[in-house]
């Protein structure tokens, strides 16, 4: 399932870009910049709601794809140690 709006209660809405079954559950985040967030607060609250979502789903699966050549180090050193 391509791009979705998550919502549930006491949470702000979190659009996530892939919902996969495969014989496992996969999600996503695919960008066309090379970071989750263009502020360091925005990244943070991107992570940890994406990490939420994950437990959440009990997902076995976490992918991101960015258009750029290559993600910064600040999103993917947050990605490894938040996420990962």
């Amino acid at each position: 399932m391509p791009e979705a709006v998550v919502r549930w209660d006491g949470y702000q809405d979190l659009e996530v870009d892939l919902w996969a079954i495969v014989g496992r559950i996969v999600i996503g985040e695919a960008k066309i910049s090379d970071r989750l967030g263009q502020t360091k607060h925005a990244e943070a609250w991107r992570y940890a709601a994406l990490q939420g979502l994950i437990g959440e789903f009990s997902a076995d699966e976490f992918v991101m794809a960015t258009v750029g050549s290559a993600w910064i180090r600040r999103t993917e050193t947050l990605v490894n140690e938040k996420i990962a």
